[in-house]
């Protein structure tokens, strides 16, 4: 979200985004903020509370009138908003809903590397998700010959060249090369 004098009391409403995602979009960290986003922080704690975190994005802009706020990881009670700016060095491309090919090599799912070429080899992930979106991305990119698919809430990897199905493992490699 970029920041303005309108929106800045909405920092903490905004997405939540992956700081790779981010980076590889073309903007660069300027700094991260922990901050109390349930309202009832006092300002002797750690974390910014909502109004030191809006006085620091304020004291950033003096400095960088243009700058972007994501929430980068979030908790219970609080989050850590990313401060960055704009570099125009962009890296990834969108290939479908909340999901980028990052330096032609990985496929992150909101903030999961889901697929990665590492020379003549695919890994994949699921990241602890095993949804419908995730296995529809997965099989997306996979080589024909793979096709990831459930039978009675299982994960399996059907590989149709040897005519087997293997059970699904986070960081299991495959031979081939993701198809775009």
């Amino acid at each position: 979200m970029k920041v303005t004098q309108e929106n800045i009391y909405n920092i903490f409403k905004c997405t939540k985004k992956s700081p790779r995602v981010i980076e590889s979009q073309g903007y660069e960290l300027i700094e991260y903020l922990f901050c109390d986003n349930s309202g009832m922080g006092t300002s002797n704690e750690r974390a910014y509370t909502q109004d030191g975190a809006i006085r620091e994005i304020e004291r950033i802009t003096e400095e960088d009138p243009t700058v972007y706020v994501w929430i980068v990881d979030a908790g219970q009670f609080q989050v850590n908003l990313g401060v960055y700016k704009k570099t125009g060095k962009t890296t990834s491309k969108k290939i479908a809903n909340n999901t980028y090919l990052i330096d032609d090599s990985k496929i992150i799912l909101h903030d999961t590397i889901i697929l990665e070429q590492q020379g003549k080899e695919i890994i994949i992930n699921n990241g602890g998700y095993e949804t419908a979106t995730t296995k529809n991305r997965i099989n997306a990119y996979l080589p024909s010959r793979y096709i990831l698919r459930q039978v009675n809430f299982e994960w399996y990897i059907y590989d149709g060249k040897a005519e087997k199905q293997i059970p699904f493992v986070d960081n299991m490699r495959l031979t081939g090369k993701i198809e775009l």
